[in-house]
């Protein structure tokens, strides 16, 4: 008989139920064997879509599906949070450029490129790749930008959300005008957007660029610009307290902490 190093608790709902009889060698075999056949499965898929792609490449008018294509195994290949192969790179680069083609004559494909852009922005940014990483934010607001004035309500969440990462890019580069503008911008479309029709996810997105623009003026020492911004954070704080009940209430007593940080008479 083996004599076995330890046992362990494997709790299964809605019962505990005590296993022994395997020892470390076993789990350490099991494990290797899980992450070997999660390799083979990974090179497979890379297999099956770079055959698919060249596939499609050899039919003429056959564009779109390429694109598809690329993007698709430019997400299966993005590890997180950065993506350490070429590959990654080379397809989203590859279904990007294809898309801005297309999305000339066919706006349905304008999406693609506010998306992708975006993707790659953040990817150019992370490897210090600023210049780059300006170029496909900017392509990503136009993108955002478009859709935007096309259906608003649809459309305004990614916008602002774009306006707000871009906003921390600019403020990493050392441009306090471009990110104040960008806080301002996202701020006032999601305005606009809840005065049309009331949404949790954008109002809540409102709050978190309302938040970072106070942050921003109290780092750059204007207080009265910050406390001016937290007390519109407080009339958001109740608006969605009002609505969706009492789940943010912890978030008004931060709010409040810092406007008496900032300012103890109030």
């Amino acid at each position: 008989m083996r004599c076995f190093s330890y046992c362990c608790c494997v709790k299964i709902n809605p019962y505990s139920v005590l296993i022994v009889g395997f020892d470390m060698d076993f789990f350490v075999s099991l494990h290797k064997r899980v992450v070997n056949m999660k390799a083979e499965e990974k090179n497979r898929k890379t297999a099956d879509f770079e055959k698919a792609i060249e596939a499609a490449k050899n039919v003429a008018g056959n564009e779109a599906k390429v694109a598809r294509l690329m993007f698709k195994y430019a997400l299966f290949l993005d590890p997180t949070p950065m993506p350490a192969e070429k590959k990654v790179f080379e397809n989203y680069e590859g279904a990007l450029n294809i898309y801005k083609s297309l999305a000339v004559d066919e706006p349905k494909y304008i999406p693609f490129v506010g998306r992708i852009s975006e993707t790659l922005g953040f990817f150019y940014e992370n490897c210090d790749r600023d210049e780059e990483a300006k170029e496909m934010y900017q392509l990503s607001l136009y993108a955002r930008r478009y859709l935007h004035s096309k259906n608003e309500l649809k459309y305004v969440h990614d916008y602002a959300y774009l306006l707000y990462s871009v906003a921390f890019f600019f403020d990493k580069l050392s441009k306090p005008d471009l990110t104040n503008y960008c806080f301002q911008l996202g701020i006032k479309i999601l305005t606009h957007a809840l005065d049309i029709k009331a949404c949790e996810r954008n109002k809540n997105l409102l709050l978190t660029l309302n938040n970072s623009l106070s942050q921003f003026y109290v780092i750059n020492g204007r207080f009265s610009d910050a406390i001016e911004q937290y007390e519109l954070s407080l009339k958001i704080i109740d608006e969605l307290i009002t609505d969706y009940g009492n789940k943010y209430l912890e978030e008004k007593a931060r709010c409040l902490k810092e406007i008496r940080r900032l300012c103890p008479t109030k």
